[in-house]
């Protein structure tokens, strides 16, 4: 089945100039050739046919794009995120739920600050180096936070492996496992890095905060999906709501992502309207509209990198 590439795709709307809202982060340069260089010299598990792929996704850009006003370290933190997580999916992607939950148990652990035996330069070498990275710039209970956060994203990489061909979710339990699997809490929790302050608690749990939040990772989620449904049809896999309109609707691939386009568009008008819209935060409303400024950049980005990015090329 041929499916049409990004750029030929139609376009997913923004009621903004998304070229002129998505900004670069002066340091995009220095990032992609640093995670060149973390491709090379500490995935020691990949091939060479893996580091060239990975190489091309661009992701100093992905990383630019997501946190644009960051300093050069907070960007250095992202960074490592975004190659981590992206290389992970991959990694993860063969494992029975056994051994994924195994290897989720290990790698949790490590985040949680525990030894976990392992061989430098594997896959879980690799979340040593980002908290070894992170753990000097945020308090303790931001970091138990972000824990609880990635364990979030866990819990839908094992609800995953409950879908298989033959058993498609629902549209309404995709949309609810998305939120879990696409891990966006973790990457928007970065943003504090470079804010004036961190996010306190009762302003980052308010049911509007919440809220917008889910939308902004909603955004991502279905950008992501619309692109990559090629790639995703490629390995067998169905986590994909084109893929799951189209079983749910019965109809063509093409109406499912004229569909999911929709969906798409109508979660950036919520996001606008969560942020134009909030209650009164008292001291804190400033800190709110810069952190939804922040989560809005990340989306706008997010969708340049899709456009760009060799990610969803064949290898």
């Amino acid at each position: 089945m041929t499916i049409m590439t990004p750029a030929a795709l139609p376009a997913l709307q923004y009621p903004f100039d998304v070229q002129e809202g998505a900004h670069r982060n002066p340091y995009e340069q220095e990032i992609e050739a640093a995670i060149s260089g973390w491709i090379d010299h500490e995935y020691l598990f990949l091939s060479e046919a893996q580091r060239a792929y990975y190489k091309k996704c661009r992701f100093g850009m992905l990383s630019s794009c997501f946190y644009p006003e960051a300093s050069y370290e907070a960007l250095e933190v992202g960074a490592r995120l975004v190659l981590l997580l992206f290389i992970h999916d991959d990694y993860t992607d063969k494992f029975s739920y056994d051994e994924l939950q195994s290897y989720l148990l290990k790698s949790g652990s490590i985040m949680a600050g525990n030894h976990v035996p392992h061989d430098k330069g594997d896959m879980l070498h690799q979340f040593v180096l980002f908290r070894k990275a992170l753990q000097p710039l945020v308090p303790a209970t931001w970091m138990q936070r972000w824990n609880s956060d990635l364990s979030y994203f866990y819990e839908g990489m094992l609800m995953e492996r409950l879908f298989t061909a033959q058993q498609y979710p629902s549209i309404q339990q995709y949309i609810f496992l998305r939120e879990h699997l696409i891990g966006m809490h973790i990457y928007q929790d970065i943003t504090e890095l470079y804010m004036p302050s961190f996010m306190p608690h009762e302003l980052l749990f308010h049911p509007h905060v919440r809220e917008l939040r889910q939308s902004a990772v909603r955004i991502i989620a279905w950008c992501h999906d619309y692109y990559s449904v090629e790639k995703e049809l490629d390995a067998g896999q169905i986590m994909n709501l084109v893929l799951v309109i189209q079983q749910e609707r019965r109809c063509s691939l093409e109406d499912a992502f004229v569909e999911m386009a929709h969906v798409h568009d109508e979660e950036v008008n919520t996001f606008l309207r969560l942020k134009e819209h909030a209650p009164d935060f008292g001291p804190y409303n400033e800190l709110f509209r810069e952190y939804a400024h922040h989560l809005q950049l990340m989306f706008k980005g997010n969708y340049l990198w899709h456009l760009e990015s060799g990610r969803y090329n064949k290898f």
